[in-house]
C-alpha cells in the first residue's frame, strides 16, 4: 500500500491589482524654459515641490501677463493666442498652494492695489450713473408727451446717449469663481485677459460646471477661449451678449483621483478640450523635502519676477475703441524658427499614422505644434514684450517642452481609462496596506482615519465592494460588518 500524498496547505490567490501601475515620467525639462528656468528652479528650491509642478505655476503666470500683447503665428498660417491650457496632477501635500502663490504674488499685489483705485472710482460713478438714469427717464416721458417738447426732448435724448457713463472695470484678472459662468461674467465686468487657476481644482471638476448636464457647454465653451473665437453669454432677462478680443489661460492643480475622471471623460476627449491642454504628473517629492534652509538667492528671484509680473500687468492692453476688445499684434516666426517647427511637424505627422507611436494620443499630437508655437510666444514676450520675432533658439526649447507634454500625454493615456470608483477603491488599498496596521478592519474605522476622500458613509460602500471582488478584502462571519485585510 502506497503512502499518502501529502496535502499542502491551502493557499488562497494572490489579490488582483486594481490598476495598472503607471511608469514614471520625463523629469521635466526645465532647462528650454529660456527666461522662466530662473523661477521655476527658485520656486523649486523654496517649496521643494516637484519641478513640474513649480514649471507650470511659472508657464500659467507668465501666459496670463503677455496673452493679451499679441499672436503667435503658426506654421500653415494664420495666427493663435499665446495663452496656455495647464494641467497639473499631484497628490495632496504636494505644496501645490505654496508653489502657485509664490509664482503669482506680483499679480496679487497688482490686484490689491487696483482694488483701492477700482473702490475710490466706483462711487462718482456710481453718483454720475444716477443722474444720467435720472436724465434719461425724464427726457423720454416728455418725448412720449409729443409736440415741440417732445422733439426737443428726443434730439437731447440722442446726444445723451452718447454721454452714457461707464463703470470702471472689475481689476480682479483671476476667476474668483472656477466656472464657465464665472468667466463670462467676470470677461463682461473686468478685463479682456483673465485667468481661470485653482491649486484645488476639485471642486470644479466635480462641482455643477462639470455635471453631466452642463459638462459639454463647459468645455465647450473653455475650449473657444483657448482658440481666441467670439464668446456668446445668453440669459434671461439679460439677453445675448457677444464678447471678442477675449484672452483666458488656465492652470487647474488636482489629486489624481479628482483629476481621473477629466482625463477619463470621452466628452472631454472627443470635444477636444484635453488636446487643448498641458498635462503634468510628476512622481512625489515626498519623503525627500529634507532640506532646513534653501539658497536666498531663490528669494530675489522670487522677488524679481513678481515685480516683472506687476510691471506686465499694468503695461498698456491693445484695444480698438472697445477697451474690453483685444487687438493684439501677430508674433513672427523667424525663418530658423520656422525650419525647426518643420521638422517637428514632419516627425509628429508621421508618428500619427495607424499603429504609430502617437496613433492612440493624435488629439494632441495633431495640436502639438500650435503648442510648441505658443510656448515660444510665451518665452519670447516674457523676456521682450516688444520682440520683432520669434528666434531658431527660442522654438527649439519650445519644441523640446512640446515634445514633454506629448510624451505626458502618451504615458497617461492609459491611466486615463480608470474610473473615479476604480481610483476611489485604489485610494482605500493603498491606505489599508500603508497606513492600517490591524489584520481586521471595519467601516466604522475607514470613516474615522481612513483617506479623507472617503469619510462618508454614502462613498464607502462601492470601494469596499470592489476590494472584496478583488481578493483584498474577506468578509468575516461576525456579529458586524467587518473584513479580514489579506497582504502580499
Amino acid at each position: 500500500m502506497s503512502e499518502p500524498i501529502p496535502l499542502r496547505p491551502f493557499a488562497a490567490p494572490a489579490p488582483e491589482p486594481l490598476v495598472r501601475d503607471i511608469e514614471a515620467g520625463e523629469t521635466f525639462p526645465v532647462a528650454h524654459l529660456g527666461p522662466l528656468a530662473e523661477i521655476a528652479h527658485a520656486i523649486h528650491d523654496v517649496t521643494e515641490a516637484p519641478l513640474a509642478l513649480c514649471a507650470q505655476s511659472s508657464l500659467g503666470a507668465a501666459a496670463l501677463c503677455v496673452q493679451p500683447h499679441a499672436n503667435v503665428e503658426l506654421l500653415a498660417g494664420g495666427a493663435a493666442p499665446c495663452s496656455l491650457f495647464l494641467l497639473t496632477v499631484a497628490e495632496s501635500g504636494e505644496r501645490k498652494s505654496t508653489a502657485d502663490r509664490l509664482a503669482l504674488r506680483g499679480l496679487h499685489a497688482y490686484t490689491r492695489e487696483q482694488d483701492k483705485t477700482y473702490k475710490e472710482e466706483r462711487t462718482p460713478y456710481d453718483i454720475r450713473r444716477a443722474t444720467w438714469e435720472a436724465r434719461k427717464k425724464a427726457l423720454t416721458a416728455a418725448s412720449a408727451r409729443g409736440g415741440d417738447k417732445g422733439e426737443a426732448a428726443a434730439a437731447e435724448l440722442e446726444l445723451l446717449a452718447a454721454e452714457e457713463p461707464f463703470p470702471p472695470l472689475v481689476p480682479t484678472r483671476i476667476v474668483g469663481e472656477p466656472t464657465l459662468e464665472g468667466v463670462m461674467k467676470l470677461f463682461i465686468e473686468g478685463h479682456p485677459s483673465l485667468g481661470l487657476f485653482s491649486d484645488e481644482a476639485g471642486a470644479f471638476l466635480g462641482g455643477h460646471a462639470m455635471s453631466a448636464d452642463h459638462r459639454l457647454k463647459t468645455l465647450a465653451g473653455l475650449s473657444k477661449c483657448w482658440d481666441g473665437d467670439p464668446l456668446t453669454r445668453s440669459r434671461a432677462g439679460d439677453g445675448t451678449v457677444t464678447m471678442f478680443g477675449r484672452r483666458l489661460s488656465l492652470h487647474l492643480m488636482a489629486q489624481p483621483v479628482a483629476m481621473a475622471p477629466l482625463l477619463a471623460d470621452p466628452v472631454a476627449g472627443g470635444q477636444g478640450f484635453l488636446a487643448r491642454c498641458l498635462i503634468a504628473a510628476p512622481t512625489t517629492t515626498a519623503g525627500t523635502r529634507l532640506k532646513l534652509e534653501h539658497d536666498p538667492a531663490s528669494d530675489r528671484i522670487i522677488a524679481n519676477f513678481a515685480a516683472k509680473v506687476e510691471s506686465l500687468m499694468a503695461a498698456h492692453m491693445p484695444t480698438g475703441d472697445d477697451r474690453q476688445e483685444l487687438t493684439p499684434r501677430t508674433l513672427p516666426l523667424s525663418r530658423q524658427a520656422r525650419e525647426v517647427l518643420q521638422v517637428y511637424y514632419m516627425a509628429t505627422e508621421k508618428a500619427q499614422a495607424p499603429g504609430g507611436d502617437l496613433a492612440e494620443v493624435r488629439a494632441h499630437a495633431s495640436k502639438t505644434c500650435e503648442q510648441a508655437c505658443r510656448l515660444a510666444g510665451v518665452m519670447t514676450l516674457w523676456g521682450d514684450l516688444n520682440a520683432p520675432e520669434i528666434t531658431g533658439a527660442t522654438m527649439a526649447d519650445a519644441v523640446q517642452l512640446a515634445s514633454y507634454y506629448l510624451n505626458e500625454a502618451v504615458r497617461l493615456c492609459d491611466a486615463a481609462v480608470v474610473s473615479a470608483g476604480t481610483m476611489q477603491a485604489e485610494a482605500l488599498r493603498v491606505w489599508l496596506m500603508e497606513k492600517w496596521a490591524g489584520d481586521t478592519v471595519t467601516p466604522r474605522d475607514i470613516l474615522r482615519r481612513g483617506p479623507n476622500s472617503l469619510r462618508e458613509k454614502a462613498k464607502l460602500r462601492a470601494p469596499i465592494g470592489m476590494l472584496v471582488e478583488a481578493g483584498w478584502l474577506v468578509p468575516l462571519e461576525t456579529g458586524r460588518e467587518a473584513y479580514r485585510v489579506v497582504r502580499t
